[in-house]
C-alpha cells in the first residue's frame, strides 16, 4: 500500500513531531507499505532529510506565516499523488486545509493525528485564533477523517470533548532504545558551575506551555531552604526556543540570582541529547498540556526517573513506578524536586529499572508499526477493525 504522510516538519525545528512522525513512517515501511512524506523547508530540513530513510521525503517552500505554512506547491503535488491513504500530523496549519480537498478529489481515507493540540491549555492559548480556524477549515479536516489517532486515552476524551464523532485509535509515541556510551561530552561540561553535581534535566521545546517559569521559582524555592538535597544539585534547561521564552527564562533566572544553579544548554539533538540523558541523575517536565512528551519517554529509556504532571498524559509510567507526579504549581514542583534527590540509591535503582522496563513493553516502535499499519488496513476497508480502535 502507498501511504502519504503530511507533515509541518520533517527536521528538528519539529521538536518531539520530528522523531515521532519520523520513526513511525520507518516503521511503516517495514509492513509491505510504501512511504511518501510530504514535508516543508526550514533550516534544517536538508541536514535531517537523510535520516528518514528508507522512506521518500518531498520538500515544499511555504510563504507568509510561519504560523500557518502556506504552501501551493504542497497543494498541487498532493492533488497528484497516488497514495491511498494520507497520514496528517498536527493542526491549525494549511495542511488542514488541503487534505480535505485530496479526500474530495480522490475519494481516499486520511488518519488525522492532532498530537496534543485539542488539550484544554491549547486551545485556550490564542483562542480566537483557533475559533476562527475551526470555523475556516480545521473543523472541516477532523470531522472528515476517517479516524483520528490519539496517543493516550486521556487525548481521546479531549477529542471527544471537542464535538468529534470520528472512530478514534489510540496509539501511543515511541522510543529507540538508547545507546549503552556515547563518547561526547556533556553538553554543559563548560560550566565549570556544574562540575561533581547531581543534574535535574529539562528537556524539550522551551515554550510557555512547558511552564519552566513555575520550574525556575520552585527551584530557587528549595534552595531557600538550608537543609535541602537540592544544593547539591543543579538545574539544566536543554532545547530550542521559542516565542523568545529563553530569553524571558535567563531573564528570571539572573533576577533570582539563580546563575550558578540553573545552566541553559541550548538546542541538543541526537549524540548531544544522549550524551545529556547519560549524564542526568532526574528529569522533570512541569508541563501544562502534552498529547505524549517524547522527551519523558526518552528519559525513561535511559532510567532516568521523571517528574511529570498529570498534563503529560503518561499515568501508566507513574503507575508502574517509572515517575512521580507533580502538580504544576511552583509548590508542587518543588515538593517532587526535593522528594526525587532524597530517593535512596536503591529507591532510585528500582524507579529506573521499571522505566526501562515500561518503555521496552509498552513504548516500542515495532509494535506501534504494527498497530497503525492495522488501522490503515482498516480504514482502507481492506483488514479488520483493530483493538485499537474505540468507539
Amino acid at each position: 500500500m502507498k501511504i502519504g504522510i503530511v507533515t509541518p516538519s520533517i527536521s528538528r525545528e519539529g521538536g518531539g513531531l520530528f522523531d515521532s512522525v519520523r520513526r513511525l513512517s520507518q516503521e511503516l515501511f517495514k509492513f509491505d507499505n510504501t512511504v511518501e512524506v510530504f514535508g516543508l523547508v526550514d533550516d534544517h530540513s536538508s541536514a535531517d532529510l537523510a535520516s528518514w530513510e528508507p522512506a521518500s521525503v518531498r520538500l515544499f517552500k511555504c510563504f507568509g506565516s510561519a504560523r500557518f505554512n502556506y504552501s501551493p506547491s504542497l497543494r498541487k503535488a498532493l492533488l497528484r499523488c497516488d497514495c491511498e491513504v494520507i497520514l496528517s500530523q498536527g493542526l491549525w496549519r494549511y495542511i488542514s486545509v488541503v487534505i480535505p480537498d485530496w479526500h474530495r478529489k480522490t475519494g481516499g481515507a486520511y488518519i488525522a493525528t492532532p498530537h496534543g493540540m485539542l488539550d484544554p491549555w491549547s486551545l485556550k492559548h490564542s483562542g480566537w485564533r483557533k475559533r476562527l480556524a475551526g470555523w475556516l477549515y480545521e473543523n472541516r479536516h477532523l470531522k472528515r477523517a476517517a479516524c483520528i489517532r490519539a496517543l493516550t486515552l486521556t487525548e481521546a476524551q479531549e477529542i471527544r470533548r471537542y464535538g468529534l464523532q470520528n472512530p478514534i485509535c489510540v496509539i501511543p509515541n515511541g522510543v529507540d532504545e538508547p545507546p549503552i556510551t556515547n563518547p561526547l561530552p556533556k553538553p554543559w561540561s563548560s560550566n565549570p558551575s556544574l562540575d561533581g553535581k547531581q543534574i535535574m534535566l529539562s528537556l524539550g521545546r522551551i515554550h510557555p506551555k512547558k511552564n519552566l517559569v513555575a520550574l525556575i521559582h520552585a527551584w530557587r524555592d528549595c534552595l531557600l531552604q538550608p537543609a535541602s538535597p537540592l544544593h547539591d544539585w543543579r538545574l539544566v534547561i536543554a532545547g530550542p526556543d521559542e516565542l523568545e521564552t529563553e530569553k524571558k527564562l535567563k531573564i528570571l533566572v539572573a533576577q533570582l540570582s539563580l546563575g550558578s544553579s540553573v545552566h541553559f544548554a541550548g538546542p541538543i539533538y541526537r549524540q548531544q541529547k544522549a550524551a545529556a540523558y547519560l549524564g542526568a541523575s532526574g528529569f522533570v517536565i512541569p508541563s501544562l498540556g502534552e498529547g505524549l512528551p517524547i522527551a519523558v519517554l526518552e528519559a525513561w529509556s535511559y532510567g532516568l526517573p521523571a517528574l511529570i504532571t498529570k498534563e503529560c498524559n503518561l499515568s501508566e509510567g507513574i503507575n508502574a513506578g517509572a515517575g512521580i507526579e507533580i502538580t504544576s504549581d511552583r509548590a508542587g514542583i518543588a515538593a517532587g524536586l526535593q522528594r526525587l534527590a532524597t530517593l535512596t540509591n536503591n529507591e532510585h535503582s528500582l524507579m529506573s529499572a521499571r522505566a526501562k522496563s515500561l518503555v521496552q513493553r509498552k513504548f516500542n516502535w515495532q509494535q506501534i508499526g504494527r498497530e497503525m499499519s492495522d488501522v490503515v488496513l482498516w480504514v482502507t476497508g481492506q483488514g479488520p477493525r483493530p483493538s485499537c480502535i474505540i468507539s
